[in-house]
């Protein structure tokens, strides 16, 4: 095959009597232009020789012509073929990890690999599976005027090589739950989803647990619900186990005790203090006051012999912890 038509070849005799002559005779025949066996007829076209006036009868004999298929050479490889798990064996081949080319073609005519689809040689995640495919030629885009695959001879193809699979992600997600602060912790659960094929945690003899991290004496708040889940064979490494984003903040503490809360307290502090040491009078001089809720004062007289006592208020600060305090007497 070699995408035209072909002039068959043929022979002509005449004959006039017991002698042969040479008759003018024109024949036009052709096959083609694809490959396969033709059935040929000639068109023949006689004219009599000079020394004949007529010619009595032509005679035509068909004869067999065979144009055979080219033949096209193949090369191909696999290059890594990766997938998420999905419990089954179908490796997708791409023109990215994968290659396929022929050769051979003829009068402008090609095919171009456009990817197939192959086999791993496990289902479970590992790297280094062995990758095999078969290809066909739908596995090919063709083009060029007239491209017929019957005008080919198309070797096996075949490709092989290794690819990866990769554990698939199971989420782990916790059930919100809540209590009031100060009281017992309820049980806590969730649900585990991302299972392929079919596959379930029972069917995997695995299991699943729940557990938080707040106590009955936690502050009011916000804390987390951790999910463990344990797989058994035959999926243990065929999962990656993921706690969702929420599961940290899952569990809640209403009431309590916060920062925000807490309020002025009035404390009273006794001051009972003899002064021998004070000369004469008995007394501190300066101005004498009662200290108020938002009240402030330099300094306060001190009976000798007395008792007194002084209020002090605890500041509702945003930190809840500076104490006003009057701590120094002076002479």
């Amino acid at each position: 095959y070699s995408g035209s038509t072909v002039t068959a070849g043929y022979s002509a005799t005449s004959n006039m009597g017991a002698t042969t002559l040479t008759p003018n005779v024109t024949v036009t025949t052709s096959v083609g232009p694809n490959a396969g066996t033709y059935t040929n007829t000639p068109t023949v076209s006689i004219s009599a020789p000079t020394t004949q006036t007529s010619v009595d009868s032509v005679s035509v004999v068909s004869g067999t012509w065979t144009i055979a298929p080219a033949s096209l050479g193949f090369t191909g490889s696999i290059a890594n073929p990766t997938k998420v798990y999905d419990g089954t064996t179908t490796a997708t081949l791409t023109t990215g990890n994968s290659s396929a080319s022929l050769s051979g073609f003829v009068n402008g005519q090609n095919a171009t690999y456009s990817g197939a689809t192959g086999t791993y040689g496990s289902a479970n995640a590992a790297s280094n599976i062995s990758v095999n495919a078969t290809l066909g030629t739908g596995n090919f885009t063709t083009s060029g005027t007239g491209f017929s695959w019957s005008n080919y001879t198309v070797p096996t193809m075949t490709l092989s090589g290794t690819g990866t699979i990769t554990p698939a992600p199971l989420t782990v997600t916790a059930n919100a739950a809540s209590m009031t602060y100060g009281g017992t912790v309820p049980s806590v659960s969730g649900s585990v989803t991302g299972f392929v094929n079919g596959q379930t945690l029972s069917g995997d003899s695995g299991s699943a647990s729940w557990s938080t991290s707040a106590t009955s004496t936690s502050n009011a708040g916000q804390y987390a619900i951790a999910g463990n889940v344990t797989l058994a064979s035959p999926y243990s490494g065929d999962y990656t186990i993921i706690n969702a984003f929420g599961n940290a903040t899952a569990f809640t503490i209403a009431g309590g005790i916060t920062g925000k809360q807490i309020v002025p307290v009035v404390q009273t502090v006794d001051l009972y203090q003899k002064l021998p040491s004070l000369p004469e009078p008995t007394s501190v001089t300066g101005n004498s006051s009662t200290l108020s809720e938002n009240g402030s004062f330099s300094s306060m007289t001190l009976d000798e012999s007395g008792s007194s006592s002084l209020t002090i208020i605890q500041q509702d600060e945003p930190t809840g912890s500076k104490l006003l305090s009057v701590e120094e007497l002076k002479k």
